[in-house]
């Protein structure tokens, strides 16, 4: 069973590479669209190229964050690409399957045999706890021990992202990228694992959202949330007694969910959030 993982990459150098070896140790290979990065993402996907990565392009960015121009290239993409099972996928995103699974291949190959064409995925979010801490480097995964479970109560509570080639038209732009739609989806009932690496240092989180320039006609449909008002006075990094600890062997921790993003949590409100997909 072939899996390609989709992803859409800007200024992820650092951790590019692990992550893509890390998806090629689960069994699922990649196709990387390079947003117009101006750090070296492209050339550490290159690399790979025939040890996992079966393809990299470039998207043009126009110095703007443009989500569903990327969303519309994955929906293309998993059309062209003649695949078993896609996954819709980032870069600061580690993917696994439930315990009982040697991996995400196998894991994904059980739903299939199952009867069932989609997956959701329970969502932790790791971030670092001080402005000494810097994981930007390729043992972030080793590391980063604090996390948080992401338990939403708005249009963004699901991921369910990772589905199986029907030849049937998907949509991810609509939900923007939160759930893949399309004819006769079935999704499998117990949820996969997403460790979410929402910032690496403090410096990333000024780098990674303080700069970014989104389209307006995003905004106005309720899309990118605290992320698109977050301004560098507002960052202030959640405290580990906040956060749970990922201990060797240690199961993941589902009580006490976070509605939201701790790194946000100071940023403006947005006014914008009519039109949300649902």
């Amino acid at each position: 069973m072939r899996i390609i993982a989709l992803l859409a990459v800007y200024n992820e150098a650092k951790i590019l590479g692990r992550t893509l070896r890390w998806l090629a140790d689960q069994g699922v290979e990649s196709y990387v669209i390079d947003n117009d990065s101006t750090d070296d993402s492209r050339a550490v996907a290159e690399a790979l190229l025939g040890s996992g990565v079966v393809g990299v392009e470039t998207l043009a960015r126009n110095e703007t964050f443009d989500l569903e121009a990327q969303l519309r290239r994955k929906e293309q993409l998993a059309a062209d690409l003649k695949a078993d099972w896609y996954i819709h996928h980032d870069a600061d995103e580690i993917r696994q399957a439930p315990a009982e699974f040697q991996n995400l291949a196998s894991g994904l190959a059980a739903v299939d045999r199952a009867g069932h064409n989609a997956v959701d995925f329970h969502e932790f979010a790791f971030m670092p706890t001080s402005i000494e801490e810097d994981f930007e480097h390729e043992n972030f995964i080793e590391e980063m021990r604090y996390y948080c479970f992401i338990e939403r109560d708005t249009f963004a509570k699901h991921r369910i992202n990772a589905w199986k080639n029907l030849g049937r038209p998907i949509d991810l732009a609509s939900s923007a990228g939160h759930q893949v739609r399309f004819q006769g989806r079935k999704v499998y009932p117990k949820k996969f694992i997403l460790r979410h690496y929402l910032a690496l240092s403090r410096e990333h989180v000024l780098r990674k959202y303080c700069d970014r320039q989104f389209r307006e006609s995003e905004l106005s449909r309720g899309w990118h949330g605290a992320r698109a008002t977050i301004r560098v006075e507002d960052v202030e990094l959640p405290k580990r007694s906040e956060l749970k600890r990922l201990g060797p062997g240690a199961d993941w921790d589902l009580s006490d969910p976070w509605r939201y993003e701790p790194l946000f949590r100071k940023a403006p409100t947005p006014s914008a959030r009519s039109k949300q997909p649902g």
